[in-house]
C-alpha cells in the first residue's frame, strides 16, 4: 500500500520499500545534489538566466502578441559592414525578434500544446532566486491524450493550474501561471532521478505543496513554450564577437571566396577544371547541384589537399541547399579518404546530414563508392535525445 513506509513480501519475508517511499527518496536525492551545487558558486553560476532568457521572463503576454515589439529596433541586415563589431550586432536584435516569434508561435498554438500534471515538489534554497524542484507524471501511452510532454533542459514553460485549453485562461487570471526554465533535469540526466527536473521561476508559485507529502494542494501543470538552448549559443557567439574577435572569426573575416568563378558551369566541366586530387572522379554530376552550390563545393574540397589551416565559410538563406551541399562536400571527403568531423547546433541537423551520407552510400554503385561502408560513418549523441528508435534508417 501506498501509505506504507515499508511492507513484508508473504513468500519471502524481505522487506521491500513502498511507492511513497522511493518518490521521497527521489526528492530527497534531488535536494541533495541542490545542497552540493548551492556550495559552489561556480557550478550555482551555470543555473543564472541568460540575457535571453531574461528577455523571455520579462514578456507579458500581451507582449508577445504584440507584433511590433521590436519594430524599431530590428533593422535590415546589411550587405557588407565596416567592423566586425557591427557585424556580431546587426543580428542581435533579430535573434531577440527570433525568440520572441517562438514565443508567439507557442501561445498561439497554446490550446493544444502537450503538458504533463507536477506530482511533487519542493522549494530549493541558495542564490537568492527562486528554485524549485518537480516530479512529474509518467507521460501518457494513450496517442489520444496530450499529456505526453518530457521536460528538457532548458526548456522555458508555463507552471498553470490549469490545463492548457486556450491562451486566454493566462490573460484571465494571470495569477494562475508563471514562467520556469528547466535549468537541470531530462531523460538524460545523470545527476537526478528519473522524473524529476529543476526549474528557476519568473516568480512565486500560484499553488503551495503539502508540507508532509510535497504534493501540490491544487493541480499543477507543466506546459512546454520553446527551448532555449540553440538561442542562447548563438546569443554567446554574438555577445563574443562583439567584445573580441577570436582566430577564428578573424579569418573568416578576411575570407575572399576563390572558387569558379563561371556561373554556368555544369558538374562535369568542374570536376574536370580542378586538380585531379580535388573533385574529379566523385561523380559530383549524380547530385544535381547548381551553380552556386558547385562554387561552394569546389571552393572547400581541395583545401583537403594541403594541411595548412584554413576556414570556408558557406552561407544562404534558408531553402537555398546548405545542408545538400554540405552533404555532398562530406560525400567528397569520404571518397578521399579524409577523416572529417561535422558538427551542428541541433541534433535535428546532424540527423539530416548523417542520413544523406548513409542514404548516398546504400544508393551508390561499388564502383563509385570506391568500397566505403556504412562502418567507415559514426554518428556521435544521445539515442534517446535524436529519438532515433528501431524504425529510424539510421538505428
Amino acid at each position: 500500500m501506498l501509505q506504507e513506509e515499508e511492507r513484508i513480501d508473504k513468500n519471502d519475508g524481505k522487506r521491500k520499500t513502498s511507492g511513497r517511499k522511493r518518490r521521497r527518496r527521489k526528492m530527497e536525492a534531488a535536494v541533495s545534489y541542490w545542497d552540493k551545487v548551492v556550495k559552489d558558486d561556480r557550478k550555482l553560476s551555470k543555473f543564472a538566466l541568460s540575457f535571453l532568457e531574461n528577455q523571455v521572463f520579462s514578456w507579458s503576454v500581451k507582449d508577445v502578441f504584440n507584433g511590433d515589439l521590436f519594430r524599431e529596433k530590428v533593422k535590415k541586415i546589411p550587405e557588407t559592414f565596416t567592423s566586425s563589431k557591427s557585424y556580431f550586432g546587426s543580428f542581435s536584435y533579430p535573434l531577440i525578434e527570433e525568440t520572441h516569434a517562438d514565443m508567439f508561435s507557442s501561445l498561439n498554438g497554446y490550446g493544444h500544446q502537450n503538458f504533463i500534471p507536477v506530482i511533487r515538489m519542493e522549494r530549493l534554497y541558495g542564490g537568492g532566486k527562486i528554485f524549485f524542484c518537480f516530479e512529474v507524471a509518467k507521460p501518457a501511452k494513450d496517442e489520444g491524450s496530450r499529456e505526453t510532454y518530457v521536460p528538457s533542459e532548458d526548456d522555458i514553460i508555463v507552471l498553470s493550474s490549469r490545463k492548457p485549453k486556450h491562451v486566454s485562461d493566462l490573460t484571465r487570471n494571470a495569477k494562475s501561471y508563471i514562467l520556469a526554465k528547466i535549468v537541470k533535469g531530462g531523460e538524460a540526466d545523470e545527476d537526478l532521478p528519473a522524473g524529476c527536473f529543476i526549474a528557476r521561476l519568473s516568480s512565486a508559485l500560484p499553488v503551495e505543496a503539502d508540507p508532509v507529502t510535497r504534493k501540490p494542494k491544487e493541480p499543477l501543470f507543466a506546459v512546454p513554450l520553446v527551448n532555449m538552448k540553440t538561442h542562447n549559443r548563438i546569443w554567446t557567439c554574438l555577445d563574443m564577437g562583439k567584445s573580441h574577435v577570436t582566430d577564428i572569426v578573424d579569418i573568416v573575416w578576411q575570407y575572399k571566396p576563390q572558387g569558379v568563378k563561371e556561373d554556368t558551369l555544369t558538374s562535369s566541366q568542374l570536376s574536370l577544371s580542378l586538380p585531379g586530387q580535388s573533385v574529379h572522379g566523385l561523380g559530383l554530376e549524380n547530385f544535381m547541384l547548381n551553380s552556386s552550390q558547385l562554387n561552394a563545393v569546389s571552393d572547400c574540397v581541395p583545401v583537403t589537399g594541403n594541411f595548412s589551416p584554413s576556414v570556408k565559410l558557406i552561407w544562404g538563406p534558408p531553402g537555398t541547399g546548405k545542408t545538400k551541399t554540405i552533404s555532398t562536400l562530406l560525400w567528397a571527403m569520404l571518397l578521399s579518404r579524409r577523416r572529417t568531423l561535422a558538427c551542428a547546433p541541433t541534433n535535428t541537423a546532424v540527423l539530416e546530414i548523417a542520413s544523406r551520407i548513409v542514404k548516398l552510400v546504400r544508393e551508390s554503385s561499388s564502383s563509385v563508392s570506391c568500397g566505403i561502408l556504412l562502418s567507415d560513418i559514426i554518428l556521435l549523441g544521445n539515442k534517446k535525445r535524436m529519438k532515433i528508435d528501431k524504425n529510424h534508417d539510421l538505428s
